[in-house]
């Protein structure tokens, strides 16, 4: 058999990472000392060992089974997606006793909800008690006969082997801390405790959206990267890092809404091109000879060329290349106000930006603000502001924004 020693530089003598609140109830421990690893054996991981088998086995090398059916998740792709998974010799154990398990293989795509693999656990569970299966889940493994197999073995795994620990879900804190204290004592390297159903994690027993709101209503924090856009909606959570979207195509013409707003004595033209009713783009900018003398009318602006747009009100006023009628410093402000509407940037947040312009920049900021706020649900809170009387929260309000207990309002 051939042996080979860790240098010292690959320990430590400090225990990691400990941490008593079940917010955040994951426990990695090194050990001091050097560790001789048999590495001729083919013992490796247990994730690794999971993706090399061509049916899923009941056993993922040193790590027992979860359970005989369960739902998984992996984010190969850059976006989680969801399996349920039923170990092959249970489906064979099942079609041998008459009671063939009504899937095609140990592992099948399912939804966050988990529709395709709850049918199935219906019909586990209805059929497995006259199979007289004696299995039990990770959960009802006594967490100490384990912790004394991984002891007596650890000396002869590499070091990627991990080991995790699910306690039972009414388990205590004194539970977690006598456990990380024994496996300190007889040398364990590492290994992962949590209670079951009190971490959203990549294996469950229950679709991964029922687990998500039951952590939720626990008060349980969890990470907003654990989810996509629309199931973030739906937990009505909000990202804590950025999110980069792509902007639908522009169709070649798109309805607009076309404006004639005064600010401080000088006329403006704000016109939104608009898909599927929602702002798409903007153009906004002086007069500069137009001399519209409607206040709001409908319209449409076609895209000819790139940078080149034609304005349509009606059969009576078409302005050729509409975006040349504004200055270069009206343009980059449009543009950018665009690039917002396009790419799903709240209108609100794009307002509350634009009041804050001063300058030579001023009065246009305010005409666009005073066309926008037109697009923005009536009672929708503004971000960063609060009222200038009694300090409460303010509303937007057609033009206006309104606090919802004096009444001050502000219009534009």
């Amino acid at each position: 058999m051939d042996y080979i020693k860790l240098p010292k530089k690959y320990t430590t003598t400090k225990i990691k990472s400990i941490s008593f609140d079940y917010n955040v109830p994951t426990y990695d421990i090194e050990v001091e000392n050097s560790h001789y690893y048999n590495l001729s054996n083919g013992i490796i991981s247990h994730n690794t060992i999971s993706l090399m088998f061509r049916t899923m086995p009941m056993s993922y090398g040193i790590e027992p089974a979860f359970g005989i059916y369960y739902w998984k998740r992996t984010r190969i792709s850059g976006e989680y997606k969801y399996y349920f998974v039923v170990p092959n010799v249970i489906r064979e154990i099942f079609t041998n006793a008459g009671y063939k398990i009504p899937m095609k293989s140990d592992t099948i795509i399912d939804t966050w909800d988990g529709k395709h693999g709850k049918p199935i656990v219906d019909f586990i569970n209805e059929h497995k008690d006259k199979l007289d299966i004696k299995f039990k889940n990770s959960t009802e493994v006594a967490v100490n006969d384990k912790l004394d197999l991984m002891t007596k073995i650890m000396n002869w795994i590499d070091s990627s082997i991990s080991v995790t620990y699910i306690l039972q879900e009414e388990s205590k804190i004194k539970d977690v801390y006598d456990l990380i204290l024994n496996a300190y004592k007889n040398n364990l390297k590492s290994l992962t405790v949590y209670r079951d159903r009190k971490m959203y994690g990549i294996i469950s027993f229950t679709p991964f959206k029922e687990q998500a709101f039951n952590l939720k209503q626990d008060g349980i924090e969890i990470h907003s990267q654990n989810f996509n856009d629309k199931e973030l909606k739906e937990l009505n959570f909000s990202r804590n890092y950025i999110s980069y979207s792509d902007a639908p195509k522009r169709p070649k013409i798109l309805d607009a809404d076309i404006y004639s707003v005064t600010v401080k004595g000088e006329k403006f033209v704000v016109a939104i091109g608009l898909l599927n009713g929602a702002p798409y783009e903007i153009f906004c900018g002086k007069m500069n000879g137009l001399q519209f003398k409607f206040n709001h009318k409908n319209g449409s602006i076609e895209k000819i060329k790139r940078g080149v747009y034609r304005l349509s009100i009606g059969d009576d006023i078409v302005v050729e290349d509409f975006a040349r009628q504004f200055t270069p410093e009206e343009q980059i402000l449009f543009r950018l106000v665009s690039t917002n509407m396009r790419h799903g940037v709240p209108t609100k947040f794009t307002i509350e930006q634009l009041s804050k312009a001063v300058d030579d920049i001023t009065s246009l900021s305010s005409a666009a603000i005073r066309v926008l706020k037109k697009y923005i649900k009536t009672g929708e809170s503004v971000t960063g502001l609060s009222c200038n009387v009694c300090g409460s929260q303010l509303v937007y309000d057609e033009d206006c924004i309104k606090c919802i207990k004096c009444g001050w309002s502000k219009c534009s």
